[in-house]
């Protein structure tokens, strides 16, 4: 099966190396050599060969793929699951399957915000969903199919690419959570948070960002009272529930003007801001600079980094 989209109207000569399949059967997985696939298995459960491994999936969870071996589904009772057949070059061009191998694409992906692809790297392969992220992954998949058959827009591609981004945000999120048995702040690995009503908040927050959030709703999902919710958040995060909004809000922002096409107004939309002028003032006051500036300066920064590494591999 191929794992690309053509252009319908809009570029006649357009590829993107990415393909969704709402509901995918599993039979004949080809990727080997070839792209990465990502399962959301909604219902039900599989059994997976991989090399001399087997691997058992059960709802609701992710399954991560590299292009390594071709999985063999041995098992499965009552499956409903999504695809995204995909090549890494379609998060970032320079995102070969060579240089993801490389002694330097963990430094360097560190240094420019690029996705680690752990998940897909590393030995777990299956992943559950937390029940809080859910309605954000459906929302996700569901615009990336829109997108890719669809392609309303010039932007269509940069669109898909935007809701992968935050699908693959949540996927290395919820694996972080999981893999290192404590829950991380994202901007620091040395900041765990204990607090329970504070997890709680901190998961409705990072889901739901894209949403009207308000004091109202958080308290809620954290079960406690103003006061107290923000004398613990503030211990344990360093900010307000309000200010961790706002923080994370720009913090997915900066990814999407580092390494998408989709205008500014667009960015600000996705991310929860009504307008882009507000959105633009809250950047500036996080970052110091505008958003425009962010990403002429985040392009320029990681191509001279490239070019760098291209002439030290010669």
């Amino acid at each position: 099966m191929e794992f690309l989209t053509a252009s319908k109207e809009q570029c006649p000569h357009k590829i993107v190396e990415i393909k969704c399949i709402q509901k995918d059967n599993l039979n004949d997985i080809e990727i080997k050599d070839k792209c990465f696939l990502l399962l959301i298995i909604t219902e039900g459960c599989a059994v997976f060969r991989l090399g001399n491994k087997q691997i058992i999936a059960e709802a609701p969870c992710f399954v991560c793929f590299d292009e390594r071996f071709n999985p063999t589904i041995l098992k499965k009772r009552k499956l409903k699951c999504k695809s995204v057949y995909f090549h890494p070059r379609f998060l970032n061009i320079n995102m070969t399957f060579e240089f993801i191998r490389s002694q330097s694409f963990s430094s360097i992906a560190e240094i420019h915000d690029m996705f680690l692809l752990t998940p897909f790297t590393g030995e777990n392969h299956v992943i559950p969903i937390i029940p809080t992220y859910k309605e954000k992954i459906d929302h996700c998949f569901e615009h990336m199919v829109g997108s890719l058959e669809d392609q309303p827009n010039w932007y269509w591609s940069c669109h898909t690419r935007s809701y992968f981004f935050e699908l693959m945000l949540a996927i290395e999120r919820i694996n972080q959570m999981i893999t290192s048995g404590n829950y991380k702040m994202v901007e620091s690995d040395n900041t765990k948070i204990s607090d329970d009503r504070v997890k709680s908040a901190i998961q409705f927050i990072e889901s739901h960002y894209s949403k009207d959030i308000t004091t109202e709703d958080v308290l809620a999902v954290a079960r406690t009272n103003h006061t107290t919710l923000a004398d613990i958040f503030r211990k344990e995060v360093g900010r307000t529930p309000a200010e961790y909004i706002k923080f994370y809000r720009i913090k997915l922002a900066k990814k999407q003007l580092a390494f998408t096409d989709v205008p500014i107004k667009g960015i600000a939309l996705m991310v929860g801001f009504k307008t882009d002028a507000h959105f633009s003032r809250i950047f500036k006051q996080l970052t110091g600079i505008s958003p425009l500036e962010y990403r002429i300066e985040a392009v320029k920064n990681r191509k001279e980094e490239f070019i760098i590494l291209k002439k030290g591999a010669r």
